[in-house]
């Protein structure tokens, strides 16, 4: 991809009449300096972002799947009478809430 922008240590040629709407153009030649230096084209940058989305409804789905695991371990854990399976599963909620980020509603 041609570059359109060139790294320089100041800037000139810009003043307050360059300003439209609240953005000065060293700030919009500055973002496309950044997006630049990424050196992603536009495919790239839309197939990263496709993969992304793909990725957020994986880790969407596992955490609906050790939301309802958690579910059940609290259920066994105040059913059961035995105390290594309360602490096993008691620990292992423990797991979970920290997996999801915090303990979770009961």
């Amino acid at each position: 991809m041609e570059r359109l922008t060139e790294i320089k240590t100041h800037v000139t040629g810009f003043s307050y009449a360059d300003k439209k709407e609240g953005i000065f153009a060293q700030n919009v030649y500055a973002k496309l300096a950044e997006y630049e230096d990424t050196g992603l084209t536009p495919e790239q940058i839309k197939a990263l972002t496709a993969d992304k989305d793909e990725q957020a409804g994986t880790i969407m789905r596992l955490a609906n799947g050790l939301k309802k695991l958690r579910s059940s371990l609290q259920w066994l854990k105040e059913t059961i009478h035995d105390l290594d399976y309360k602490a096993w599963a008691e620990d292992n909620i423990g797991k979970i809430d920290a997996l999801l980020g915090g303990k979770e509603d009961a």
